[in-house]
């Protein structure tokens, strides 16, 4: 009798049972191997009658069986003989070292199961004792040893039947699986789970599966990854398994051997790609002689389905969108054209064949490339193929005569002239929906007389080598709508601005050129179309430029400037090969950029600020202009420039700054020169100190503080100077330190200006005067900008302890003193600097470093000059 734990791990194992859409029983490998953990193999094995097993035995049997054995052991238990896995391991060929074979050895062959389960020996006992007995003219039915033996060589008989077929049961394929093609036995359960109110097909997941022109296509319902027992508990089997992931299966039609290699060469090949718009193999298997692929599922259908729908999908609301499945679109095909892995030293060029809607999926906002049955990846030096049967809509005019029938050589122009073909309709459903579509469809149906027979054609071109007449008139057609639409607002706006329709359109003419020599390639096509697509995403950009209350600001004007020719310069650097954007991952930056940079934008417009900081704008602009090559970006800081210069003289007049010659040749930043960038520099200080914040420092007035002469800087390395403060309305003045800074040009750039007021940041909000005590540090009454001299100030009140802290009271610094005093005793003045003193100076000078350090600060400019005494 089985124990309680064993037929618990039974009743576990049944209830993760299965159906698929044969409705046969299958377990998942990896719910099985949740439940038969190691401790519960162990517990199952101490759990059988004594003798069976030596309980010592137990703990390293049961780690041999986890690793190497847990589908074996799971049939047995099933079988109710999980004591048989360590008969397993006891026979000749199933010993301990033998071990790590075990499941590796599933589906079991039954003379290897007869070996194992020792009927063989018995077998032949009794063949020794009935040759014996024939000898003598005996009859054993009486003998009791005959009868023993035929007793086990029965139940022996009845576990190998009952083995072979419960295995089936735990030995379903596990998948995604990788680029390795699986031959399956007949008998093979797939691990397509049966869901509610699916009727059984043969082996399919789709009670009306779609047939294409290379084979059947059928969604099929993987088991989730993991076996939850709460929603075991919650749900029916049939509901759970709903969780699972839902996969496509094409199985191929029935074509011959060297075909379905290509085919699945072809697909092994690009799935090291692993490229997000190409369609996903998820494993390919041979199943009772028909073969099939498994692909990742595209949840909004393919692109037939979006042309022919009512209305946008979520995804695709704004146009952008399109423009942005455009380019994922063209850098799959790019991958197909131009396949190299480095790994295995493979470069090659690769034709795709059947480009259409039908083809092309959608999912997560991407066109995905899929449908591989017509592709072929070839050696680089011969890269055309001979045409096969395909739709003809969407088919270049070199694929086929149709006068004589005779297929083509084609080649990757032949995809160039179908992907230009999708990008037509895909953006006249853009501009008019589904019903504008079939329109152009219906437009382009004409009937052509080929001599001997008159040939519906349906195609883009007429079959005649020349384009359709409908497609010409439907171009022009839409590119006069186009210039209708955007003359009035170019007119109102920036004349300059691109209009990414009409690069499209552009596009398109080129793709559909009758002579596939004159096509650009894919690397050309995903180049342009990158271009068009920053173009659209900068529309909104330009917009927000045109309408910013900060137009009249210097800094603004700039990289407004900057961000125009930019973008002015797109399409020619697109067209010449001067973009750089090499990789997805570079594209989707600039993508980002721009996302980022309409946001700041915004922010800036909602910022009452007078004198806004435009530092992230410029940041932002520098990102911009590195996907253009090194000619691109001097040829828009020259233009820049041009246009800033007279802008920034007369602000240099405004506000009294040296007029400095502007030199031609030294570049600075993202366009100005230095006098610009002492600027910009000037203007973010300013913009600085114009911000409301909530810092307890005020800001003040560079007419309020009154300097005293200078020390001698050159004799005394003094960092400060002394003055005094006009305080109620110029009724009071009060002694202060006043601390310098410099304003240059390098503080035009983001990391230095942030960097600078970062700093003046920490000094406002050192905090109270009891706060200050501890670090040894004055209370900054203020901060102000001279405009004139281009400097800082900070001014910071004497200490409270000061005697009288008035003006008269006598600032000295510690180098000033160690000058001053060089010898510890004075006799002629009477003075005694004791050890005692100068102790207790050296550990208040650590102490209040020692404080800084603990809020994390960093001084970085000790020294006996910064060392002050009142």
């Amino acid at each position: 009798m089985p124990s309680e734990k064993i037929e618990s791990l039974r009743r576990e194992i049944y209830i993760r049972c299965l159906l698929n859409t044969a409705r046969k029983e299958f377990v998942p490998y990896e719910w099985l191997s949740d439940l038969l953990t190691e401790e519960r193999i162990r517990d199952a094995l101490e759990a059988l009658d004594d003798g069976i097993i030596d309980k010592d035995e137990c703990p390293q049997v049961a780690r041999d069986v986890r690793e190497f054995g847990l589908r074996t052991f799971a049939i047995f238990l099933t079988m109710k003989k999980p004591d048989l896995v360590y008969r397993f391991f006891q026979t000749d060929q199933f010993d301990k070292d033998a071990c790590s074979i075990l499941d590796k050895r599933l589906p079991m062959e039954e003379a290897r199961l007869k070996h194992a389960l020792g009927l063989t020996n018995i077998q032949k006992d009794i063949e020794m004792l009935l040759e014996i007995a024939n000898k003598k003219g005996e009859v054993l039915d009486s003998n009791p040893r005959f009868k023993g033996l035929k007793e086990q060589e029965a139940k022996c008989i009845s576990l190998c039947q009952e083995f072979m077929s419960v295995q089936d049961m735990f030995l379903s394929p596990t998948f995604p699986q990788g680029p390795l093609h699986r031959i399956l036995l007949d008998s093979t359960r797939l691990p397509f789970v049966l869901n509610p109110g699916q009727g059984e097909t043969a082996g399919s997941g789709a009670v009306d599966p779609s047939i294409g022109g290379f084979g059947k296509v059928n969604k099929e319902t993987l088991p989730p990854q993991r076996y939850e027992d709460k929603a075991c508990d919650k749900f029916p089997r049939a509901q759970l398994t709903r969780q699972g992931m839902v996969i496509v299966r094409k199985e191929l039609k029935s074509k011959g051997k060297e075909a379905y290699r290509d085919e699945l060469r072809c697909l092994r090949l690009l799935a090291t790609a692993r490229h997000p718009s190409l369609l996903e193999l998820y494993g390919s298997y041979t199943h009772q002689a028909k073969h099939n692929f498994l692909f990742r599922e595209a949840v909004q259908g393919d692109l037939h389905d979006l042309l022919e729908g009512e209305w946008r999908l979520p995804k695709f609301q704004h146009d952008d969108a399109f423009y942005l499945a455009f380019c994922s679109l063209a850098s799959a095909l790019e991958h197909v054209h131009y396949y190299a892995n480095d790994d295995l030293g493979l470069e090659m060029i690769g034709c795709h064949h059947d480009l259409k809607p039908r083809n092309v999926f959608v999912d997560d906002g991407r066109f995905v490339l899929g449908d591989f049955g017509l592709s072929t990846i070839n050696d680089k030096r011969h890269p055309t193929v001979l045409a096969q049967d395909r739709d003809l809509y969407f088919a270049a005019p070199e694929n086929i005569d149709y006068v004589k029938e005779i297929r083509g050589q084609v080649g990757p122009p032949g995809d160039i002239w179908s992907l230009g073909c999708i990008l037509t309709e895909v953006y006249t459903f853009m501009r008019g929906g589904r019903d504008a579509v079939r329109d152009f469809r219906h437009s382009r149906v004409l009937e052509q007389d080929f001599g001997d027979v008159i040939i519906p054609i349906k195609a883009f071109h007429d079959g005649l080598g020349n384009l359709n007449p409908a497609t010409i008139n439907h171009l022009d057609g839409m590119e006069a709508a186009v210039q209708a639409e955007t003359e009035p607002r170019l007119a109102h706006g920036d004349g300059r601005r691109p209009v990414p329709e009409l690069g499209l359109i552009q596009l398109v003419r080129e793709m559909l050129t009758i002579d596939d020599s004159a096509r650009p390639n894919i690397k050309k096509v995903l180049q342009r179309l990158r271009c068009i697509t920053l173009q659209k995403k900068s529309e909104p950009i330009c917009d927000d430029l045109l309408v910013s209350p900060h137009s009249q600001n210097v800094e603004f004007i700039i990289e407004r400037q900057v961000f125009r020719e930019w973008l002015g310069r797109l399409e020619e650097a697109g067209q010449r090969g001067q973009l750089y954007l090499p990789t997805d991952a570079a594209f989707d930056q600039a993508c980002k950029t721009l996302d980022a940079l309409l946001d700041e934008l915004r922010l800036l417009a909602q910022d009452d600020l007078e004198f806004p900081l435009f530092s992230q704008l410029r940041r932002l602009n520098e990102e911009l202009l590195s996907c253009l090559d090194v000619n691109g970006r001097l040829s828009i800081r020259r233009a820049v420039e041009r246009s800033a210069i007279p802008i920034a003289r007369k602000l240099a007049r405004e506000s009294k700054l040296p007029d400095t010659s502007v030199s031609e040749t030294t570049l600075l930043g993202s366009g100005p020169k230095a006098n610009i960038l002492r600027l910009l520099a000037a203007a973010q200080v300013k913009a600085r100190m114009g911000q409301k914040d909530s810092q307890a420092v005020p800001k003040l007035k560079s007419t309020d503080v009154t300097l005293f002469d200078p020390p001698g800087v050159a004799k005394t390395a003094t960092t400060f100077r002394l003055g005094t403060l006009k305080q109620d309305g110029d009724a009071v003045e009060i002694p202060v330190v006043v601390e310098e800074m410099t304003i240059d040009a390098k503080h035009a750039k983001p990391e230095y200006s942030d960097r600078l007021f970062k700093r003046l940041e920490n000094v406002l909000s050192l905090g109270t005067a009891e706060t200050l005590q501890d670090f040894r540090a004055l209370n900054c009454n203020g901060i102000y900008f001279d405009t004139d001299n281009e400097l800082i100030g900070l001014a910071y009140r004497y200490p409270s302890k000061a005697s009288g802290s008035n003006s008269s009271t006598r600032v000295v610094s510690l180098a000033q003193l160690l000058d001053e005093m060089r010898e510890t005793v004075d006799y002629s003045r009477n003075v005694v600097i004791g050890l005692d003193d100068r102790v207790q100076l050296a550990h208040d000078l650590a102490l209040a470093v020692s404080n800084f350090h603990h809020i994390g600060w960093m001084h970085k400019n000790i020294s006996s000059h910064t060392v002050l005494f009142f």
